[in-house]
C-alpha cells in the first residue's frame, strides 16, 4: 500500500441532468455510489476526506454559489481545507482503484497538478495559497474559463498515460446507458 500523505475530495454536487436522477445515490452493490466512493477513498489511504455537494449524511459541503460546475464545487469544499496533496475524484467513477491514484500523488513532488491524458479526473492538486488564488481568478472569469481543465493548464500540470489495463477504471457514468454498461 502507498504511504504518501494525501487527501481526497469527492465531487458529488452536480445536477446529474444527463442521468435524470442523482448519480451520488445510484445503487452500487447495495449502497449509494457516494457511500462506495467514500469507503474506497478511506480504504485507499486518504488522510482527510471531503464531499462536495449537499449530502449532510456524508458531511457534504454545498456549493457556495450554484452553477459554477466542478471548479465551483472544488472551491466551496476546499476553501478552508489544509494545504497539501488533494485527489479530486468524481462520484461517478466507481471502477476507480488505488492503482489509478498512486501515480498522480507521486507527481505532486514535481507538479502542482496531475491527471491522465484524455481524463481531467481524477486529478491530483497541490493545494496552497497560489492554487487558491488561481481558483478564485478562474471562477471570476466567464464560464468558458471556469473548469478543472483550465486550472490544470494554468498550473502547467503534468499529464500521464494510463496503462491500458487500467483504462476501464477511468470510465464515468453520466447517462443511464453509461451506468448500465458500468454495472455489467
Amino acid at each position: 500500500m502507498f504511504t504518501g500523505k494525501w487527501n481526497a475530495l469527492i465531487l458529488a454536487g452536480g445536477r446529474s441532468s444527463r442521468m435524470g436522477r442523482d448519480k451520488a445515490m445510484l445503487d452500487w452493490h447495495g449502497q449509494p455510489l457516494l457511500a462506495a466512493q467514500v469507503r474506497h477513498m478511506k480504504a485507499f489511504g486518504a488522510t482527510e476526506l471531503r464531499v462536495s455537494g449537499d449530502y449532510p449524511e456524508f458531511l457534504g459541503i454545498p456549493d457556495r454559489q450554484k452553477g459554477l460546475g466542478p471548479l465551483g464545487g472544488l472551491h466551496s469544499a476546499l476553501v478552508d481545507a489544509s494545504d497539501g496533496c488533494w485527489l479530486i475524484v468524481p462520484v461517478d467513477m466507481p471502477l476507480l482503484r488505488q492503482a489509478h491514484l498512486i501515480p498522480l500523488v507521486k507527481l505532486m513532488e514535481t507538479s502542482a497538478a496531475a491527471c491522465y491524458r484524455e481524463h481531467v479526473l481524477p486529478m491530483a492538486l497541490r493545494l496552497d495559497r497560489h492554487v487558491r488564488a488561481l481558483i478564485d481568478a478562474l471562477l471570476a472569469q466567464a464560464s468558458g474559463g471556469r473548469s478543472l481543465l483550465a486550472l490544470h493548464h494554468r498550473l502547467h500540470g503534468s499529464t500521464i498515460e494510463c496503462p491500458a489495463e487500467l483504462l476501464d477504471g477511468l470510465r464515468n457514468c453520466n447517462t443511464p446507458e453509461q451506468w448500465q454498461a458500468i454495472c455489467k
